[in-house]
């Protein structure tokens, strides 16, 4: 779970930084940045993965030098920065079917990536890089979002030294790994052509925090549901997660029904909430076919398999299998649930999607940490998400760059003079009346 993010000289963002929810709502107009946040969440996934800094970047939209941010001056930057605050799991499955503690699981990990033109071709390499514990006294975040009933359940820390560390001495800059077990040592990396990051290589032997953290962001999704692919027959031996286009969801959904037979009602349940005369949902092989198929039933007796299925539905079944899924952890972007789904639904595909975030002023239990991140421009949804969870987003010119800014968005009357808010009214006339360049003009972007 993130808890906050900062970006800078990446796309569109210019010394950008944000506390986040559980559940988060991003609500603005199109090219303001909403889905270059999702791209750098999903990069800084890649780059904790087995990628190349120049796999994880082809992964990107856009070209290695569309990037690094733009200036107003018309140059670029040569160095883009993240550092991600996040709450992750108090155990790490360490690939042999035993968990191992980690040491905290309030982190900071911190990302420094420099491009370089090396006989004519652009290169990107790692400069610098940091994984640190956040201390009790420092956590803010957690004093405001996790009551103090439930905080030592959630909550766990140890006096370490950072787990990963850059060094300068003498003009040379390295980067240590310290292992986290009883009496480790630590490994060290010169700064100068590293390709790929040193937290993408950590193990969860001798690096358990590490690795707990590495495993935490591979979890983050951009999730980029097409209904072409959601229609489709399913292989049987596809992924049993639920792919970023939603394309092996029959499969998932055959998984769940045979793990836990409850499973599939529950998904039903949810749907029905939305679709009232939804009887059964069955998820059927395909005669001579080594495939699955996913089909419902209506009260009425009518069955129809996902080949027919309006983009709504898919996008709402898909959405309650995520929710029902033990296996779904991690962060989850998603773009515009309003698309596809008639107006009286968006309601309940708000719920689900909330239902979707773990709920910190409960107690920790056995399911798995989950955050939804949602961007919109859809002024229809401010009546459905929580109070505190909606953010404002737009463009703001400063002395060097036009970057992506955030603002809390309060369900108040009165604007703020200081502008530390916009209320629903400003944020709904915004993205409902042209000209788009006036309003612009109006809230100082």
């Amino acid at each position: 779970m993130i808890t906050r993010i900062e970006i800078n000289g990446f796309k569109s963002f210019h010394n950008f930084g944000a506390d986040l929810l559980p559940f988060q709502v991003f609500i603005g107009p199109n090219g303001v940045g909403k889905t270059n946040l999702f791209d750098a969440i999903g990069l800084l996934a890649a780059l904790a993965g087995n990628n190349t800094l120049e796999e994880a970047f082809r992964q990107s939209r856009g070209e290695l030098n569309e990037l690094f941010t733009y200036f107003l001056d018309g140059s670029r930057a040569k160095l883009m920065s993240f550092a991600v605050e996040m709450l992750i799991p108090r155990t790490v499955a360490d690939g042999s079917g035993k968990t191992r503690p980690v040491a905290s699981n309030r982190l900071r990990y911190e990302l420094d990536i420099e491009s370089r033109v090396e006989g004519g071709v652009e290169r990107a390499y790692v400069v610098r890089e940091g994984l640190l514990p956040i201390a009790d006294a420092n956590d803010k975040w957690v004093k405001d979002h996790i009551p103090t009933r439930t905080r030592k359940g959630w909550i766990v820390r140890e006096k370490r030294p950072p787990y990963i560390a850059t060094v300068e001495d003498k003009g040379q800059s390295t980067i240590f790994r310290n292992q986290d077990t009883p009496g480790g040592g630590r490994e060290a990396v010169n700064v100068g052509q590293i390709e790929r990051t040193v937290l993408s290589a950590s193990d969860a032997v001798r690096y358990p925090t590490i690795h707990a953290v590495r495993q935490e962001m591979i979890n983050w999704r951009f999730l980029q549901l097409n209904p072409y692919a959601l229609r489709a027959r399913t292989p049987s031996q596809s992924a049993t997660t639920l792919l970023p286009d939603g394309s092996n969801l029959a499969a998932v959904l055959a998984r769940m029904s045979r793990d836990n037979k409850d499973l599939l009602p529950a998904v039903l349940a949810d749907m029905t909430r939305s679709i009232p005369d939804l009887k059964n949902l069955t998820v059927k092989p395909v005669p001579g076919h080594d495939e699955f198929l996913i089909e419902i039933e209506t009260k009425e007796g009518e069955k129809f398999s996902s080949r027919v299925l309006s983009d709504g539905t898919l996008r709402l079944l898909a959405l309650t299998a995520l929710k029902n899924d033990p296996q779904h952890r991690g962060v989850l972007c998603f773009e515009e649930p309003e698309n596809g789904v008639q107006p009286f639904r968006l309601k309940q595909m708000v719920d689900v999607l909330h239902g979707l975030a773990t709920n910190l002023n409960n107690d920790p239990d056995d399911r798995p940490l989950r955050q939804v991140l949602i961007n919109t421009h859809s002024p229809g949804l401010l009546a459905y998400v929580p109070s505190d969870s909606l953010f404002f987003v737009g463009l703001k010119a400063e002395n060097k760059a036009r970057g992506t800014r955030i603002t809390p968005v309060r369900p108040v009357l009165i604007a703020d003079d200081s502008e530390a808010f916009y209320t629903w009214e400003q944020v709904k006339q915004y993205l409902d009346t042209d000209p788009v360049s006036k309003k612009r003009e109006e809230l100082g972007f």
